[in-house]
């Protein structure tokens, strides 16, 4: 018998197409029927052509992120190998020798590599401050006058016109800090040791630099009330010898290189 639905050849008295599963009837021809078009074939059944589910294509992994990977280390290692570079230089050493306040060192670095190259602003301008810090440390006394002087001695050797006004100005305002330190003690030294005249001349020395100087107004106001009374008792001292020219004389000089004051003339009016 031939099955209606797929047309194979089926056994006789077979009530179902073993091939499609489709009623059989005993009544059909033994021409075997045109095949419909697109006939479903179960899969379940023998002989059924298999159904295989369509293979998803596998997704290529993209290049572009890998790529760009390799760009970022690229850059990375680049700047690490110039920031290496930079900072090793004999221009950032310098840098930072003068931040470090190891001007030896920077001055080392000036002659051997950057003289003829030139300084930056920026380092001309570390040199600057580094003058002006060294005034200030000394004007503050974190610092004695020679490692002051040292310092701003080294900082003269860098040929720049701005570094070498601020070591310029640094080093007067220093020298006259030191000098008048020098004769305020030699000023007390002198006064102590009843040189008055001496102590007068040292106070008086001190104003002329800084005339706001308390502290030598006050020991110019000192030594001279002291010496005008020594000169005082020296006068009385003489009278009381019997040398009365001496005693006026004595007070006739002091007149006339200080002037006329009160102690004096009475003294000179009682002898």
């Amino acid at each position: 018998m031939i099955c209606s639905r797929c047309g194979k050849e089926v056994p006789a008295n077979s009530k179902f197409c073993v091939y499609c599963g489709a009623p059989v009837e005993s009544t059909q021809s033994s021409t075997p029927p045109t095949p419909p078009d697109e006939a479903y074939v179960p899969p379940a059944f023998a002989g059924a052509e298999e159904v295989q589910a369509p293979v998803p294509k596998k997704k290529r992994k993209s290049r572009k992120g890998w790529l760009a990977l390799v760009i970022v280390l690229v850059v990375v290692a680049a700047a690490g190998v110039v920031g290496f570079q930079f900072y090793t230089s004999p221009s950032a050493e310098f840098t930072r020798s003068v931040k470090a306040g190891d001007l030896d060192r920077a001055y080392e670095l000036y002659e051997q590599e950057l003289r003829n190259k030139g300084l930056s602003e920026t380092q001309i301008r570390l040199l600057v401050d580094a003058a002006v810090q060294t005034q200030e440390a000394y004007m503050s006394d974190e610092i004695s006058y020679d490692e002051a002087s040292n310092r701003l001695e080294i900082l003269s050797g860098f040929s720049d016109s701005a570094v070498a006004e601020a070591v310029a100005a640094a080093q007067t305002t220093i020298a006259n800090k030191h000098q008048i330190e020098d004769l305020l003690q030699a000023a007390e030294k002198n006064a102590a040791s009843g040189d008055y005249l001496m102590a007068i001349e040292n106070y008086q020395a001190v104003l002329e630099i800084d005339p706001s100087s308390e502290k030598a107004k006050n020991g110019l106001e000192s030594a001279e009330a002291a010496y005008q009374q020594s000169v005082v008792d020296e006068a009385y001292k003489a009278k009381d010898a019997g040398e009365w020219d001496t005693a006026l004389e004595i007070l006739d000089t002091y007149q006339a290189t200080y002037g006329e004051n009160e102690k004096i003339a009475a003294a000179y009016d009682e002898i």
